[in-house]
């Protein structure tokens, strides 16, 4: 079988708000791996609404730990949840990159 990436995506918003960048930049990365986005952030379910269909699992809770803290949310989640061998894992926010560039030169 071959391998997938599994995007592990770390997000933070003050407001709680999933806004066009990071819609843009989900919306991007599903072509190339399957997505468990979690933000240290307290979005409603309308805001999380914007990328669920993209992402296998999805969730927004004030922690306080950082990316840090909402990529070990990812992990544990895709440990319980998924069959992780058939995965690579790629760490990833919304800081990593510039979302104007054209994500197929980077990926």
């Amino acid at each position: 079988m071959k391998t997938k990436r599994l995007f592990l995506f770390a997000g933070y918003n003050a407001k709680g708000v999933i806004d066009d960048a990071l819609v843009h930049y989900v919306n991007s990365l599903e072509k190339f791996g399957d997505i468990v986005l979690v933000m240290d952030s307290n979005c409603t379910a309308t805001e999380l609404k914007k990328v669920q269909k993209q992402c296998v699992y999805t969730a927004a809770t004030r922690h306080g730990e950082y990316d840090f803290g909402s990529y070990k949310r990812a992990y544990i989640w895709a440990c319980e949840n998924l069959k992780i061998a058939d995965y690579d894992f790629v760490p990833v926010n919304k800081s990593i990159v510039n979302i104007n560039t054209n994500i197929f030169f980077i990926i």
